[in-house]
Order: structure tokens, then sequence, then C-alpha cells
């Protein structure tokens, strides 16, 4: 169906972007929704997020109100919300509406809007993981499989009739980044199905299970800080799960570390007076080794091995060489007084 149907595009970040591409070969784009302008790169200057670049070098109309639900009192993002209400009397009804982690609610006065629908590309198998951070959350439960769904809006957080759906076998490596990155993609995929498909009737999805909802909350950064209660299995998903924002970070004899790659060791003994307790860090033949809980037998413990770490204001490095940095920089400290600080 090139370009017989019309769209507005509500989204914002990088994950975005492949839903936008899809949308734009695929109808005439009337106008792109996304959250305002944020201060961004090392010079936090106020920037446009992805989605907005890519709109605007496409000369799409572009519209960033802070919210759909109430008029702001501040001045400049009250006109913000006036210019995309006063465009939207005037527009044509658009056929549809694409949402790809837009970031705001949309009120009812919105979803009635399109003559199709507003369609949502999230990035889990609905009901599972509705909310607002399915992929990291997804990789913190320990999941075999995920993937993207297509779903028809409606005024209830991600319940909408499922339209269409890609699986995805989830890989032991896999990264909040690594994750978004393919999920991304495939929604592209996904949408692009739905418009080759789509014959101008009316939309019929199969209704969400309500007995496997579960939900995707959203991270607290607080999250991240490390506990001596988290079992082998716990702190390597956390790490990857985290690792964009607000990664996992340990006290290590008053630094603050972040963890930025792990892999769990089986069937490792370390035999040191430093290794004892949940929370100590072991060097071992050049490796970096974290002495945990074990997450099948809760009564031994089990070893992480820490690959790549980031020291504050530092870069990030492989976890043995930042250590041995450290201690070169610190001569009145031995390798031996490696230890995790609760």
């Amino acid at each position: 169906m090139k370009k017989k149907y019309t769209s507005v595009f509500f989204g914002t970040p990088d994950f975005a972007l492949p839903s936008l591409q899809t949308t734009l070969l695929n109808t005439r784009v009337l106008g792109c929704v996304t959250q305002p302008d944020r201060p961004r790169g090392r010079g936090q200057k106020l920037s446009p997020c992805p989605v907005k670049t890519l709109a605007m070098e496409n000369k799409v109309s572009c519209f960033s109100p802070p919210s759909l639900r109430k008029r702001p009192t501040d001045g400049e993002l009250a006109k913000s919300f006036d210019e995309f209400f006063e465009w939207k009397k005037q527009l044509e009804k658009p056929d549809f509406l694409i949402v790809t982690a837009y970031g705001n609610i949309l009120p009812q006065e919105i979803l009635d809007w399109p003559k199709f629908g507003a369609l949502n590309v999230h990035a889990s198998l609905l009901p599972k993981w509705r909310g607002a951070a399915p992929i990291q959350r997804s990789i913190e439960a320990g999941d075999q499989l995920t993937g993207v769904s297509l779903q028809k809006m409606i005024f209830e957080l991600d319940a909408g009739d499922v339209l269409l759906e890609k699986t995805l076998k989830l890989k032991p490596q896999d990264t909040a980044q690594t994750l978004s990155n393919t999920l991304s993609t495939l929604g592209g995929t996904l949408l692009n199905e739905f418009f080759d498909r789509f014959d101008g009737a009316v939309l019929k999805g199969a209704p969400q299970n309500s007995a496997n909802v579960s939900f995707a909350k959203k991270i607290d950064k607080f999250e991240g800080y490390y506990s001596p209660t988290w079992t082998d299995f716990e702190f390597d998903r956390r790490v990857k799960a985290f690792l964009l924002w607000p990664s996992v970070k340990v006290k290590f004899l008053d630094q603050q570390v972040k963890i930025l790659e792990t892999k769990i060791v089986e069937g490792l003994e370390i035999h040191s007076p430093g290794s004892k307790n949940c929370g100590d860090l072991t060097i071992l033949n050049n490796s970096v080794f974290l002495t945990t809980r074990n997450h099948f037998r809760p009564s031994e413990l089990g070893f992480v091995e820490i690959l790549k770490v980031q020291f504050a204001g530092k870069a990030p490095m492989p976890a043995f060489a930042a250590f041995q940095n450290f201690f070169h920089q610190n001569s009145k400290l031995s390798l031996c007084e490696l230890k995790q600080s609760e």
C-alpha cells in the first residue's frame, strides 16, 4: 500500500527509527510528534531527539509538546502544546497513528483521531512485559524468548488487541543495547508486514489473555547498586539489563566502579581468604572474580567473572587492567587487599 494511506508518527529514541522509516516508505506521513528537545552530548546542548531529526530530514512537520493530556503553564511549553492541537484541528483525519517508544500517554481524544486506529510497536510478546522497560525486564528475568508485538491501542497500558507479532530467541550474551538494536529492526519489519497485508478493512487482532499479564515497571536508578544478596545469575543479568542505564555499580575501597561486562563461571573453586563471602573480589590468573550466592544451590557460593569495568572519571577498560592500574596508582595497597566493600 505504498503511499495510499496517511499517518501521524509518534516516537522519540533511536529504537523508533526503523518504525519511522517503514512508515515513511508505506504511507504519507502528515506529521511527527516527539518528546521535547533535551540537553544531549558532552556539552549538554539542547538538541532534537533521533526521531525528530529523521522526520525533519524528510521534511515532515514536527511537534514536541511535553504532554498531550494537560496544557502546561510555562509559556514555551504551552506554546508547543497549542501549536500541536491547532495543527491537529486543521489537519485531515489520518488513517493511522503509528506509535513506537513515544514516551507519553495518548489521551482518548488522540486515540479516537485516526480512521483505522492507533498502532503501537511494543518490544515484548504481549501480554508479557506491558509497560516502560520490557527489554530490560526480559533480560533481568532470564527469559528465553522475546519479540515485538503490533497492537491496536486502547486507553489502557499496552492492553490492545495484538495484530501481529514476531518472536526472537534471546542469546546468553544479549544486553539491553544489543537486544534493543535487534528488536528495533524487527519492529520495522513487523510494521512493513502489516502495511503489505492491510486491505482497508476493519483492524482485527487477537485479544490478550489477562491471566498472562506481567508488567515491566520503570527502572529506578537505585536498582543498579550492588547487593551481596544477589546470586550469580541475578548479578550477570542485571549487568546486561542495566548496561545503558543506570548500570550496575559496586563500591570498592571507597571507589564507585561500574560493571560493564560479566560472565557466569561454573565449577570454579577459589581457595583464598578474600573469596569466602558474597561481595568479595579476587584476582586469579589475570582475571577478576566476584563471589556471590549460587543460583541453583543457595547454600553454596557462586562466581561471576568481571570482564569490563569503569572507574569513576576513567574510560571503560578490561577488568584486570583497570584494577592493576588502580593498584599501581595507589602504591600503599596490594592485591591481597582486593575486597568488595559492602
